[in-house]
């Protein structure tokens, strides 16, 4: 089969910028004036995006979640990468005045000790 034909070939893909919210956790105030946004994008959400395409991995991005809840979202995503192996990055956002001051370093290292998250955007 050829591309031309519109088949994917059998190629492994990568999905290197996914971006998951759910409304029913923590704020996200970016959306709550866009109604096609106002609601929770889950992994089964971006399954059926994909259709029939087959994506082998994840990456996953901050999604602008209220900045008092950085934290709830970058637990929250290594929970879904417990579950899904599909899930090979995180990219978090960490405030600086939290990552400098607000927090211990002992809390900074066990964001760091699950292998999913790879790099905290800091902010």
């Amino acid at each position: 089969m050829t591309l031309q034909e519109g088949i994917m070939p059998p190629l492994p893909i990568l999905d290197s910028r996914v971006h998951l919210w759910d409304t029913g956790g923590f704020a996200h105030p970016w959306i709550s004036d866009i109604a096609a946004l106002n609601r929770s994008f889950l992994l089964q959400d971006h399954d059926r995006a994909c259709g029939s395409t087959r994506v082998e991995s994840i990456v996953f991005i901050q999604c602008e979640a209220d900045p008092s809840h950085d934290m709830n979202e970058a637990r929250w995503v290594m929970d879904l990468a417990r579950d899904d192996a599909r899930i090979k990055a995180i990219i978090a956002r960490v405030r600086l005045e939290w990552a400098l001051g607000g927090c211990s370093q002992g809390e900074l290292r066990k964001l760091f000790h699950d292998n999913a998250l790879k790099v905290c955007k800091i902010q």
